[in-house]
């Protein structure tokens, strides 16, 4: 169509068009008759050489729908702040330097798309948006989050966050401790007296103090050490310029693999620990379980093996860990296509540490991984003070856990926020950081809360576990043949840490996250977490009120069962025929479902059984991969 008869069309529709399609027609230029053109509702101009948007386009009153994506376009017109109804804006694939605040401040709008932006010679720049915000759609590309992200911008500034989680995993004794502590004492001050040290125990042909190399892990310690970048990052005056890792110390135990599921996001790198003095079967094949564990859960993290006690070999030369590092790669690197590097450490020496720090710096800085770790991206300076309003709440609380209503009202009074959206796209972002736990999926039943302490959690857990083999219990344990007698509950969380009327708040916490089930007919109490259960703001943050129908009676008479807890073996023969008869009666029927799966984590049997039992079923025998189930209605016969 010549622009001529563009015009003409225009001119003579001008009283009834209400939506007008121009894409892919080449066109360079609009042309300036969208004054007449007073009904217009929605625009689509997609995949032109448009190089800007005309101001005549103030004129359209009526429109609602402004689609300009695949352009040249470099700048909104001024008079976009005159089409007060426009609910809808995509300009993506446009070479747009900067989001107006008119455009942001327009009431009506409700989604806005302006990824991919170029510049003139069509090469990727640094996005306006950071990835994660514009992935925080679920799939639907609404535009609302990048819409939320703008206004919270404007409304409040931005701030460089430059932090990423660095999160290391793998069997019990293999050095995860150690490591944590090595990387610490290599990029502290006291880098030279760690040095020191080291020199000296290798001199003396000794190892770390035993309580540094020993102790096992309890759930999950979490440290912070700050790396100075020498690539350069666009650095606003008073930004720091470094990059912040937290250092997640998973326990190796089997029974802590079903919590580590809260915690795992693309938005880390993963240390994956072993010891390199060990290359039999087993050992390998338990390298491999934690690689296929991170491809599953966060397959576009990057991951590195850390190889640790290379000082106890006899031959602790190059060549033995060429070695293993070639064996480790014709076994890995083809399958786990994010696996980075492996590097062999000596905790003892903290020979190698070094090369590790170097090697996760640039892994952070590097163009496949910098973005999709948020580093180098700008932040509402809101999302921030959220974050330590979150901190100091937790400083205050016994509990460190909020309803989702009472976070939403401190987020709106305290940091400016203006509707609930923006609070869950804050929220999501300090649930990646670490900093907050929450899950924005109603199916989980966990959208209704946040843990304001991460490590609380395993805490909780932690404590449960530990007191299978408690010596008070007679050396059976509170938790026997993975049941927990709710009678025990003041022996394994004491005060001032868990006091007695937080007992069933704890307990529903655990069922929550799908750790236990409360068994049939034992009540835990009616338990909810709510907004009554946290805090007031009356004469500052303060715990004002117990549970509700929280009495230690109702508690203390339970029992929960714990699966992961459950004899490893599965029940006699005798049991089972009882539970579930081999010869089916006249007129039943059975009905089978096999499903296949190519890999299944540690923990993820048991919370299935936590589900299922959850839902409509109730429980007759169970072991740690099995459970006979028969349904309520049936059960109440």
């Amino acid at each position: 169509m010549m622009k001529r008869d563009l015009q003409t069309l225009l001119v003579a529709a001008q009283h009834n068009l209400r939506s007008l399609v121009l894409d892919s027609m080449n066109l360079q230029v609009l042309p300036p008759d969208f004054l007449y053109l007073r009904h217009l509702e929605e625009l689509y101009c997609s995949s032109n050489n448009l190089k800007e948007i005309p101001e005549q386009i103030g004129w359209c009153h009526n429109l609602r729908k402004l689609v300009c994506s695949n352009n040249k376009i470099t700048h909104f017109p001024q008079s976009i702040a005159l089409l007060l109804d426009l609910e809808v804006v995509d300009v993506a694939y446009n070479n747009i330097q900067e989001i107006p605040v008119s455009l942001i401040n327009l009431k009506s709008l409700t989604r806005l798309h302006i990824e991919h932006q170029l510049d003139r010679t069509r090469s990727l720049q640094r996005p306006l948006i950071p990835s994660k915000v514009r992935s925080n759609e679920n799939g639907s590309g609404s535009g609302s989050a990048v819409l939320n992200y703008c206004r919270e911008i404007f409304a409040s500034g931005e701030r460089l966050v430059n932090r990423c989680k660095l999160m290391f995993v793998g069997d019990g004794n293999v050095g995860k401790t150690s490591l944590v502590k090595s990387l610490k004492d290599m990029t502290g001050d006291a880098k030279k007296e760690a040095l020191a040290a080291a020199k000296k125990r290798v001199k003396k042909g000794e190892g770390l103090p035993s309580q540094d190399a020993s102790v096992a892990t309890d759930g999950i310690e979490v440290h912070r050490v700050a790396l100075e970048q020498t690539k350069k990052l666009e650095f606003s005056k008073g930004d720091k310029r470094e990059v912040e890792f937290s250092l997640w110390d998973f326990a190796g135990q089997e029974v802590y693999y079903s919590t580590h599921q809260f915690f795992l996001n693309d938005r880390c790198i993963y240390a994956v620990c072993c010891d390199m003095t060990k290359k039999d079967e087993v050992s390998l094949s338990r390298i491999e379980y934690w690689l296929q564990s991170l491809a599953t859960r966060s397959p576009n993290a990057p991951v590195i093996i850390v190889c640790s006690h290379f000082m106890d070999l006899k031959e602790h030369d190059k060549e033995y860990f060429k070695g293993f590092k070639g064996l480790l790669e014709g076994l890995f690197k083809q399958r786990f296509k994010t696996l980075i590097d492996i590097y062999p450490v000596s905790n003892d020496s903290l020979k190698g540490i070094d090369e590790v720090l170097t090697g996760i710096s640039r892994i952070a800085m590097s163009s496949r991984y910098k973005r999709r770790l948020g580093i180098g991206d700008k932040r509402p300076v809101s999302w921030l003070e959220l974050e330590e309003k979150g901190r100091g709440l937790r400083h205050a609380m016994t509990i460190p856990v909020v309803s989702w209503e009472e976070w939403v009202k401190t987020a709106k009074l305290e940091c400016g926020f203006t509707s609930e959206d923006a609070v869950k796209q804050a929220t999501l972002f300090l649930h990646d950081l670490g900093s907050v736990i929450y899950f924005d999926t109603a199916e989980s039943n966990l959208n209704d809360t946040v843990i304001l302490n991460p490590e609380w959690l395993t805490q909780v857990f932690s404590s449960v576990v530990s007191a299978k083999h408690d010596p008070k219990f007679g050396g059976a344990g509170a938790v026997r043949k993975g049941i927990l007698r709710h009678s025990d509950l003041d022996f394994i969380w004491t005060p001032p840490l868990y006091p007695p009327g937080r007992h069933p708040f704890l307990l529903a916490v655990l069922e929550k996250f799908e750790v236990l089930h409360r068994l049939e007919g034992q009540a835990i109490g009616n338990t909810e977490i709510t907004s009554d259960l946290f805090l007031t703001q009356a004469n500052g943050y303060r715990l004002e009120r117990e549970l509700r129908n929280a009495g230690n009676s109702t508690v203390n008479e339970g029992r929960s069962l714990i699966p992961i807890l459950l004899p490893e073996t599965a029940p006699a023969d005798a049991i089972l025929d009882a539970a579930w008869p081999p010869k089916l009666l006249q007129g039943q029927s059975q009905i089978g479902r096999i499903y296949n799966f190519s890999f299944l984590p540690n923990g993820f049997f048991s919370r299935l059984m936590v589900r299922v039992l959850h839902s409509a079923w109730g429980r007759k025998v169970s072991w740690p991969i099995g459970v006979v189930g028969i349904t309520r209605h049936a059960l109440s016969k």
